[in-house]
């Protein structure tokens, strides 16, 4: 039986990733795109995976390292015959906090953790929704694993607070941000934290005070506006 496994990652060497997999299926590993925030969730949309065959079965799996406990769940769409099918939610793994979806259209039906087509496919789209109990809990954790933060003591510097208008995960991909954060930091003097705007779900429950969703430092705690400098 022909069987493809797409990896997608992200803070793992793909050698070591792909050392694991069995030369029969092994395919090549990909950086795991950057999530979008929705209403509710962080959310990853994969790129259109083609299995070598046509596959009728489809498994995906998801795991995080971290200490956050977190929920997800998985959402796919297959084409066949040249023709999309509507998209399908797999179970929430965890606290289910998710919009209900549809298990079931044409020819694809979600059976927990698996996804069966009634006519082999040609292409799948992946998209992997992950919500956590504790918002802040989950921004600590990506500050955790994030490559290119930097801590530094607050006594005795020039704080700077540098504002993105938008979430944590499309702050960081703006190239002009990391760049202007990295040359504050870079002067011994000063010591620049960064400040997003939360989910939408929370702008709609609270008013905007310049409370950060994700800091860069826990000192001073939790809300910046006494910074001298605000960029």
């Amino acid at each position: 039986m022909a069987t493809d496994l797409f990896i997608a990652a992200s803070g793992w060497p793909a050698s070591t990733l792909i050392e694991a997999v069995p030369p029969a299926c092994r395919r090549a590993v990909e950086p795991a795109p950057a999530p979008r925030m929705g209403d509710a969730d962080a959310v990853v949309d994969f790129p259109e995976w083609r299995p070598r065959r046509p596959a009728r079965h489809l498994v995906p799996a998801f795991s995080a390292l971290g200490p956050v406990p977190y929920s997800f769940r998985f959402e796919l769409s297959a084409r066949a015959g040249g023709t999309w099918s509507p998209w399908v939610g797999g179970a929430a793994i965890g606290e289910p906090r998710f919009e209900p979806v549809a298990e079931r259209a044409d020819a694809l039906t979600a059976e927990i953790d698996e996804f069966r087509a009634s006519a082999p496919v040609e292409a799948i789209r992946l998209r992997l929704r992950v919500n956590a109990a504790d918002p802040r809990a989950l921004a600590r954790d990506v500050l955790s694993r994030e490559v290119g933060f930097v801590r530094k003591p607050h006594g005795g510097r020039l704080r700077v607070a540098l504002c993105f208008p938008n979430s944590y995960f499309v702050g960081m991909s703006n190239l002009g941000l990391q760049t202007v954060y990295r040359l504050f930091n870079a002067d011994e003097r000063v010591v620049c934290e960064r400040v997003f705007l939360p989910p939408r779900q929370d702008l709609a429950t609270r008013e905007l005070d310049l409370a950060p969703s994700v800091r860069g430092h826990a000192d001073p705690p939790d809300h910046v506006p006494d910074a001298p400098v605000m960029a």
